[in-house]
Order: C-alpha cells, then sequence, then structure tokens
C-alpha cells in the first residue's frame, strides 16, 4: 500500500499554516528589535518550541501516525478559529485604513478553505481506511525485517 497523495498537500498547508500561527510571534519579536530592547529569553525557547512541536507534528503526520493526524486537525481548527477571530476584530475596531480590504478577504477566505479542506480530508473514510493500511503494512514489514 503507497502512502496517500493527499498527505503531501496536507503536509504542505500545515506548514504554511503554521507560519501563519506564529505571525503574533514574529511581531513580538520584530517589536523589541525596533525598540532596541534585548528579547526575553522566554521568547527564545517558545520559538524553539514551537518549532520542535511543528517537526514532530509533521513526522507524525507523514508516517501516518494517529497522534499527527489528531494534533494537525487540531492544529488546522485552531488555525481556522484564529482566522475568524482576527477578521471579526479587523472589522469591529475599523482598523481598515491600513489594511487593503479587497486584498486581506479573499486572501483570508482562500486560507479558511483550505484549512477546511485539510480537516475534510484527514477526516475522510477513504484517507482513514488508506492510512490504517498503510500503518497495518508498516508493522508487518517491520515484524518481517530482521534488526540487525
Amino acid at each position: 500500500m503507497k502512502r496517500p497523495k493527499g498527505i503531501y498537500f496536507v503536509l504542505i498547508w500545515l506548514f504554511i499554516s503554521f507560519l501563519r500561527l506564529m505571525e503574533p510571534l514574529t511581531q513580538m519579536i520584530r517589536t523589541y528589535n525596533v525598540n532596541q530592547e534585548s528579547k526575553p529569553a522566554w521568547l527564545g525557547i517558545v520559538v524553539v518550541g514551537l518549532i520542535a512541536l511543528l517537526i514532530i507534528i509533521m513526522v507524525r503526520l507523514f508516517r501516518l501516525d494517529k497522534f499527527g493526524i489528531w494534533a494537525a486537525i487540531v492544529l488546522f481548527t485552531v488555525t481556522i478559529i484564529l482566522s475568524i477571530i482576527n477578521v471579526f476584530y479587523i472589522y469591529s475596531t475599523n482598523n481598515l485604513a491600513n489594511i487593503n480590504i479587497n486584498i486581506v478577504l479573499p486572501f483570508t477566505l482562500l486560507f479558511l478553505c483550505l484549512n477546511a479542506f485539510a480537516i475534510w480530508y484527514l477526516l475522510s473514510k477513504k484517507f482513514k481506511i488508506n492510512s490504517e493500511e498503510f500503518r497495518k503494512e508498516r508493522e508487518l514489514s517491520k515484524a518481517i525485517m530482521p534488526v540487525k
């Protein structure tokens, strides 16, 4: 059994979504750079921890482990919720002077649709069946291969 082809799209989109989630953190780092202040140590620890978390989730998702699949679903869901909150925040504060809404809104909607598609794909019955077969074959091949 081969790995489902859609998982490559999901992996790439997971990376892009994670970068978007880290945007407030990068803005905080830029604020410290502009003010010529030294960055707190916890900021570096948080960044390294988040990157490590991303790598773990992506590797587990590539291996089609259940943890990787569910972690990706949670990450996509959080991204959708934060994007919706961000859109409502922009409209509620009338902070439209600095933002070209004709560009931001379509990209946000595209982003939301792609996240929803990734969640739908990871929750689809066909993907579940294929990933279970892939895991079974991987475990079977590990059992057959002698460990040196």
